[in-house]
């Protein structure tokens, strides 16, 4: 009598097959997060660089046009100040002296 029993399979051989495309599947998505995680830091980097540009340009904008309002504004209490001098002591002159003489304006 004969017994139709299957043929026997090399479990070795399919489980070495087996590891062997579970390594090559694990290489494959180490290379592609690599290649991921390279391009995510690239493009971060580029963004930080580009904004970080961006503000120093900003951040010397208004201090230079700060600086040259300030300058301005200066100029303008000095000319007030001495205007105001030049006032006092002409009405000085004028209060000080019964006729005036003494005020050339």
């Amino acid at each position: 009598m004969e017994v139709d029993a299957p043929k026997s399979q090399n479990l070795a051989k399919i489980m070495a097959d087996t590891q062997a495309q579970c390594d090559e599947l694990a290489q494959k998505n180490q290379e592609e997060l690599d290649k991921y995680w390279t391009q995510q830091i690239e493009e971060s980097t580029t963004v930080l660089t580009t904004q970080s540009a961006e503000l120093r340009a900003a951040d010397m904008s208004p201090v230079l046009g700060e600086s040259s309002n300030l300058e301005s504004m200066s100029n303008l209490k000095a000319n007030l100040e001495n205007s105001l001098r030049e006032l006092e002591a002409y009405y000085t002159c004028i209060l000080s002296s019964s006729t005036g003489s003494c005020c050339t304006w």
